[in-house]
Protein backbone atom coordinates (compact mmCIF):
# COMPACT_ATOMS: atom_id res chain seq x y z
CA UNK A 1 0.00 0.00 0.00
CA UNK A 2 2.86 2.38 0.75
CA UNK A 3 4.20 2.04 -2.81
CA UNK A 4 1.08 3.32 -4.54
CA UNK A 5 1.50 7.06 -3.77
CA UNK A 6 5.14 6.88 -4.89
CA UNK A 7 4.15 5.40 -8.25
CA UNK A 8 1.44 8.01 -8.75
CA UNK A 9 3.83 10.85 -8.01
CA UNK A 10 6.49 9.48 -10.35
CA UNK A 11 3.87 9.08 -13.07
CA UNK A 12 2.74 12.67 -12.61
CA UNK A 13 6.33 13.88 -12.79
CA UNK A 14 6.92 11.81 -15.92
CA UNK A 15 3.89 13.26 -17.66
CA UNK A 16 4.43 16.88 -16.59
CA UNK A 17 7.07 17.69 -19.27
CA UNK A 18 4.65 16.53 -21.95
CA UNK A 19 2.06 19.08 -20.89
CA UNK A 20 4.80 21.70 -20.61
CA UNK A 21 5.91 20.94 -24.18
CA UNK A 22 2.32 21.30 -25.44
CA UNK A 23 1.88 24.61 -23.59
CA UNK A 24 5.20 25.97 -24.85
CA UNK A 25 4.37 25.03 -28.44
CA UNK A 26 0.95 26.65 -28.13
CA UNK A 27 2.48 29.88 -26.82
CA UNK A 28 4.93 29.94 -29.73
CA UNK A 29 2.00 29.49 -32.13
CA UNK A 30 0.17 32.44 -30.57
CA UNK A 31 3.35 34.55 -30.72
CA UNK A 32 3.75 33.74 -34.42
CA UNK A 33 0.26 35.03 -35.14
CA UNK A 34 1.05 38.24 -33.27
CA UNK A 35 4.24 38.89 -35.22
CA UNK A 36 3.75 37.52 -38.75
CA UNK A 37 0.87 39.78 -39.92
CA UNK A 38 2.93 42.84 -38.91
CA UNK A 39 5.95 41.93 -41.05
CA UNK A 40 6.26 44.18 -44.10
CA UNK A 41 8.65 42.74 -46.67
CA UNK A 42 8.19 42.75 -50.44
CA UNK A 43 8.94 39.05 -50.81
CA UNK A 44 7.16 35.72 -50.61
CA UNK A 45 9.86 34.29 -48.35
CA UNK A 46 8.41 35.57 -45.02
CA UNK A 47 4.95 34.28 -45.94
CA UNK A 48 6.31 30.84 -46.83
CA UNK A 49 8.35 30.69 -43.62
CA UNK A 50 5.42 31.81 -41.45
CA UNK A 51 3.18 29.22 -43.12
CA UNK A 52 5.66 26.44 -42.44
CA UNK A 53 6.10 27.66 -38.88
CA UNK A 54 2.35 27.83 -38.31
CA UNK A 55 1.68 24.31 -39.62
CA UNK A 56 4.68 22.85 -37.77
CA UNK A 57 3.75 24.40 -34.42
CA UNK A 58 0.10 23.39 -34.75
CA UNK A 59 1.08 19.79 -35.54
CA UNK A 60 3.53 19.67 -32.63
CA UNK A 61 0.90 21.12 -30.30
CA UNK A 62 -1.57 18.40 -31.28
CA UNK A 63 1.05 15.65 -31.03
CA UNK A 64 2.18 16.71 -27.55
CA UNK A 65 -1.42 16.94 -26.39
CA UNK A 66 -2.15 13.47 -27.76
CA UNK A 67 0.80 12.02 -25.89
CA UNK A 68 -0.08 13.86 -22.69
CA UNK A 69 -3.74 12.77 -22.70
CA UNK A 70 -2.86 9.07 -22.86
CA UNK A 71 -5.41 7.93 -20.27
CA UNK A 72 -9.12 7.68 -20.97
CA UNK A 73 -9.95 10.27 -18.30
CA UNK A 74 -7.39 12.78 -19.61
CA UNK A 75 -8.63 12.34 -23.20
CA UNK A 76 -12.23 12.85 -22.08
CA UNK A 77 -11.38 16.04 -20.18
CA UNK A 78 -9.35 17.36 -23.11
CA UNK A 79 -12.11 16.65 -25.61
CA UNK A 80 -14.82 18.20 -23.44
CA UNK A 81 -12.87 21.37 -22.65
CA UNK A 82 -11.72 21.81 -26.25
CA UNK A 83 -15.24 21.27 -27.62
CA UNK A 84 -16.60 23.87 -25.19
CA UNK A 85 -14.13 26.37 -26.62
CA UNK A 86 -13.81 25.37 -30.28
CA UNK A 87 -17.38 24.63 -31.34
CA UNK A 88 -18.91 28.02 -30.36
CA UNK A 89 -15.86 29.80 -31.78
CA UNK A 90 -16.10 28.12 -35.18
CA UNK A 91 -19.88 28.31 -35.43
CA UNK A 92 -19.87 31.92 -34.30
CA UNK A 93 -17.19 32.88 -36.82
CA UNK A 94 -19.00 31.04 -39.63
CA UNK A 95 -22.45 32.50 -38.99
CA UNK A 96 -21.60 35.87 -37.45
CA UNK A 97 -23.15 35.37 -34.00
CA UNK A 98 -20.68 34.90 -31.17
CA UNK A 99 -21.57 35.57 -27.52
CA UNK A 100 -19.14 36.31 -24.72
CA UNK A 101 -16.69 34.97 -23.57
CA UNK A 102 -16.01 33.36 -26.95
CA UNK A 103 -15.94 36.78 -28.62
CA UNK A 104 -13.05 37.74 -26.35
CA UNK A 105 -11.24 34.48 -27.22
CA UNK A 106 -11.76 35.09 -30.94
CA UNK A 107 -10.01 38.44 -30.60
CA UNK A 108 -6.72 36.63 -29.83
CA UNK A 109 -5.20 35.62 -33.22
CA UNK A 110 -4.39 31.93 -33.29
CA UNK A 111 -6.31 30.96 -30.15
CA UNK A 112 -9.37 29.61 -32.02
CA UNK A 113 -7.01 27.44 -34.09
CA UNK A 114 -5.40 25.97 -30.97
CA UNK A 115 -8.84 25.13 -29.60
CA UNK A 116 -9.68 23.24 -32.81
CA UNK A 117 -6.36 21.37 -32.72
CA UNK A 118 -6.97 20.46 -29.08
CA UNK A 119 -10.42 19.11 -29.97
CA UNK A 120 -8.92 17.06 -32.81
CA UNK A 121 -6.24 15.73 -30.46
CA UNK A 122 -8.79 14.67 -27.85
CA UNK A 123 -10.97 12.91 -30.40
CA UNK A 124 -7.93 11.26 -31.98
CA UNK A 125 -6.82 9.83 -28.63
CA UNK A 126 -10.29 8.47 -27.92
CA UNK A 127 -10.49 6.85 -31.35
CA UNK A 128 -7.08 5.27 -30.83
CA UNK A 129 -8.40 3.40 -27.81
CA UNK A 130 -10.61 1.36 -30.13
CA UNK A 131 -7.50 -0.41 -31.41
CA UNK A 132 -6.54 -3.35 -29.20
CA UNK A 133 -3.36 -4.46 -30.97
CA UNK A 134 -0.62 -2.79 -33.04
CA UNK A 135 -1.43 -5.02 -36.01
CA UNK A 136 -4.58 -2.96 -36.54
CA UNK A 137 -2.61 0.22 -37.21
CA UNK A 138 -1.55 -0.89 -40.71
CA UNK A 139 -5.01 -1.67 -42.16
CA UNK A 140 -6.51 1.41 -40.52
CA UNK A 141 -3.77 3.61 -42.03
CA UNK A 142 -4.30 2.18 -45.51
CA UNK A 143 -8.08 2.53 -45.32
CA UNK A 144 -7.78 6.13 -44.15
CA UNK A 145 -5.37 6.96 -46.97
CA UNK A 146 -7.64 5.45 -49.65
CA UNK A 147 -10.69 7.18 -48.22
CA UNK A 148 -8.87 10.52 -48.12
CA UNK A 149 -7.86 10.15 -51.77
CA UNK A 150 -11.52 9.68 -52.68
CA UNK A 151 -12.86 12.54 -50.56
CA UNK A 152 -10.24 15.06 -51.72
CA UNK A 153 -9.39 14.08 -55.31
CA UNK A 154 -12.09 11.80 -56.76
CA UNK A 155 -15.13 14.07 -56.54
CA UNK A 156 -15.75 13.17 -52.92
CA UNK A 157 -17.50 15.37 -50.35
CA UNK A 158 -14.41 17.37 -49.37
CA UNK A 159 -13.58 18.19 -52.99
CA UNK A 160 -17.16 19.24 -53.67
CA UNK A 161 -17.25 21.55 -50.68
CA UNK A 162 -13.89 23.13 -51.49
CA UNK A 163 -14.83 23.70 -55.13
CA UNK A 164 -18.27 25.06 -54.34
CA UNK A 165 -18.72 28.80 -54.70
CA UNK A 166 -21.66 29.02 -52.32
CA UNK A 167 -21.27 31.08 -49.16
CA UNK A 168 -22.21 28.14 -46.93
CA UNK A 169 -19.52 25.91 -48.45
CA UNK A 170 -16.90 28.60 -48.03
CA UNK A 171 -17.88 29.04 -44.39
CA UNK A 172 -17.60 25.29 -43.80
CA UNK A 173 -14.17 25.22 -45.45
CA UNK A 174 -12.93 28.11 -43.32
CA UNK A 175 -14.35 26.60 -40.12
CA UNK A 176 -12.60 23.26 -40.70
CA UNK A 177 -9.18 24.68 -41.57
CA UNK A 178 -6.41 25.58 -39.14
CA UNK A 179 -3.88 28.26 -40.00
CA UNK A 180 -5.77 30.33 -42.56
CA UNK A 181 -5.75 34.03 -41.56
CA UNK A 182 -9.05 35.86 -41.04
CA UNK A 183 -9.72 38.78 -43.35
CA UNK A 184 -8.48 41.36 -40.86
CA UNK A 185 -5.13 39.56 -40.61
CA UNK A 186 -4.52 38.94 -44.32
CA UNK A 187 -1.59 41.34 -44.27
CA UNK A 188 2.16 41.16 -44.00
CA UNK A 189 3.59 37.65 -43.73
CA UNK A 190 0.50 36.01 -42.25
CA UNK A 191 0.39 32.24 -42.95
CA UNK A 192 -1.60 31.59 -46.11
CA UNK A 193 -2.14 27.82 -45.96
CA UNK A 194 -3.31 25.39 -43.33
CA UNK A 195 -4.33 21.85 -42.56
CA UNK A 196 -7.79 20.42 -42.12
CA UNK A 197 -9.42 19.17 -38.93
CA UNK A 198 -9.12 15.51 -40.00
CA UNK A 199 -5.36 15.88 -40.52
CA UNK A 200 -4.80 16.90 -36.90
CA UNK A 201 -7.27 14.27 -35.68
CA UNK A 202 -5.44 11.40 -37.35
CA UNK A 203 -1.98 12.69 -36.48
CA UNK A 204 -3.14 12.57 -32.86
CA UNK A 205 -4.71 9.15 -33.51
CA UNK A 206 -1.44 7.64 -34.74
CA UNK A 207 0.65 9.35 -32.06
CA UNK A 208 -1.67 7.98 -29.36
CA UNK A 209 -1.50 4.48 -30.89
CA UNK A 210 2.29 4.52 -31.01
CA UNK A 211 2.43 5.88 -27.46
CA UNK A 212 0.33 2.95 -26.24
CA UNK A 213 1.93 0.11 -28.16
CA UNK A 214 5.53 1.41 -28.34
CA UNK A 215 5.98 3.95 -25.54
CA UNK A 216 9.70 4.59 -26.08
CA UNK A 217 10.55 8.29 -26.25
CA UNK A 218 12.79 7.72 -29.28
CA UNK A 219 9.89 6.29 -31.30
CA UNK A 220 7.66 9.20 -30.36
CA UNK A 221 10.29 11.73 -31.40
CA UNK A 222 10.92 9.91 -34.68
CA UNK A 223 7.19 9.74 -35.45
CA UNK A 224 6.64 13.43 -34.77
CA UNK A 225 9.79 14.51 -36.63
CA UNK A 226 9.00 12.61 -39.80
CA UNK A 227 5.24 13.24 -39.85
CA UNK A 228 5.67 16.97 -39.26
CA UNK A 229 8.51 17.20 -41.77
CA UNK A 230 6.59 15.37 -44.50
CA UNK A 231 3.46 17.45 -43.94
CA UNK A 232 5.49 20.68 -44.01
CA UNK A 233 6.83 19.71 -47.45
CA UNK A 234 3.29 18.79 -48.46
CA UNK A 235 2.12 22.28 -47.51
CA UNK A 236 4.83 23.78 -49.72
CA UNK A 237 3.58 21.71 -52.65
CA UNK A 238 0.01 22.85 -52.00
CA UNK A 239 1.06 26.51 -51.75
CA UNK A 240 3.00 26.56 -55.01
CA UNK A 241 0.79 24.22 -57.04
CA UNK A 242 -2.63 25.31 -55.81
CA UNK A 243 -3.73 21.67 -55.70
CA UNK A 244 -5.88 20.13 -52.99
CA UNK A 245 -3.99 17.03 -51.92
CA UNK A 246 -4.97 14.27 -49.46
CA UNK A 247 -2.75 14.77 -46.40
CA UNK A 248 -3.63 11.43 -44.83
CA UNK A 249 -1.66 9.63 -47.54
CA UNK A 250 1.80 10.88 -46.45
CA UNK A 251 0.77 10.54 -42.79
CA UNK A 252 -0.22 6.89 -43.29
CA UNK A 253 2.84 6.05 -45.40
CA UNK A 254 5.20 7.66 -42.88
CA UNK A 255 3.65 5.85 -39.91
CA UNK A 256 3.70 2.49 -41.72
CA UNK A 257 7.35 2.81 -42.76
CA UNK A 258 8.55 4.02 -39.35
CA UNK A 259 6.76 1.35 -37.35
CA UNK A 260 6.76 -1.59 -39.75
CA UNK A 261 8.45 -3.79 -37.12
CA UNK A 262 5.35 -3.56 -34.92
CA UNK A 263 3.29 -5.44 -37.50
CA UNK A 264 3.36 -9.26 -37.55
CA UNK A 265 0.75 -11.08 -39.63
CA UNK A 266 0.04 -14.64 -40.60
CA UNK A 267 -0.32 -15.57 -44.26
CA UNK A 268 -4.11 -15.77 -43.89
CA UNK A 269 -4.26 -12.32 -42.33
CA UNK A 270 -2.23 -10.84 -45.18
CA UNK A 271 -4.56 -12.31 -47.81
CA UNK A 272 -7.61 -11.13 -45.85
CA UNK A 273 -6.27 -7.57 -45.75
CA UNK A 274 -5.43 -7.62 -49.46
CA UNK A 275 -8.93 -8.80 -50.36
CA UNK A 276 -10.52 -6.20 -48.10
CA UNK A 277 -8.41 -3.39 -49.59
CA UNK A 278 -9.21 -4.49 -53.14
CA UNK A 279 -12.90 -4.46 -52.25
CA UNK A 280 -12.56 -0.98 -50.76
CA UNK A 281 -10.71 0.26 -53.85
CA UNK A 282 -13.47 -1.17 -56.05
CA UNK A 283 -16.16 0.55 -53.97
CA UNK A 284 -14.31 3.88 -54.13
CA UNK A 285 -13.81 3.50 -57.87
CA UNK A 286 -17.50 2.73 -58.34
CA UNK A 287 -18.53 5.78 -56.30
CA UNK A 288 -16.18 7.94 -58.36
CA UNK A 289 -17.64 6.63 -61.63
CA UNK A 290 -21.19 7.24 -60.42
CA UNK A 291 -20.38 10.78 -59.26
CA UNK A 292 -18.86 11.85 -62.57
CA UNK A 293 -21.00 14.31 -64.52
CA UNK A 294 -22.88 12.76 -67.38
CA UNK A 295 -22.72 13.88 -71.01
CA UNK A 296 -24.33 17.21 -71.83
CA UNK A 297 -27.88 17.03 -73.10
CA UNK A 298 -28.16 17.58 -76.88
CA UNK A 299 -29.35 21.03 -77.85
CA UNK A 300 -32.60 21.33 -79.74
CA UNK A 301 -33.31 23.88 -82.39
CA UNK A 302 -33.70 27.33 -80.93
CA UNK A 303 -31.45 26.60 -77.99
CA UNK A 304 -27.77 27.35 -77.71
CA UNK A 305 -26.04 30.58 -76.90
CA UNK A 306 -27.53 33.28 -74.80
CA UNK A 307 -27.55 35.63 -77.78
CA UNK A 308 -29.79 33.29 -79.74
CA UNK A 309 -32.38 32.97 -77.00
CA UNK A 310 -32.24 36.44 -75.57
CA UNK A 311 -30.60 35.18 -72.31
CA UNK A 312 -27.14 35.60 -70.87
CA UNK A 313 -25.16 32.66 -69.57
CA UNK A 314 -22.38 32.58 -67.01
CA UNK A 315 -19.30 30.41 -67.48
CA UNK A 316 -19.14 27.22 -65.48
CA UNK A 317 -18.02 27.87 -61.97
CA UNK A 318 -18.53 31.62 -62.29
CA UNK A 319 -20.11 33.75 -59.64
Amino acid sequence: MSETPTNDVSGAVAHRPRWVAAAATGLLYLALWQVAPRIRWESHVPTVLSTLGSVTLALLFGAYLARSAASARAALWLTGAAALCAVPLRLGAAFGAMPQPWRLMAAAPGLPDLCVVALAAGLGVQLSRLLRAPNLILPVAVVLALTDVWTVMLNGPVQRIMQSQTETAQRITTAMMVGLPPKELQTGAAPMAGAGFADFLFVAFFVACITRFAPADALFRATVKWVVGVLALYVLVVMFSGLALPALVPIAVTVIILHRRLFTYTRAEVFAMVYALLLLAAVIGGMWMLSRPGPAAPQTEGEGTGAATGRTTAPAGGS
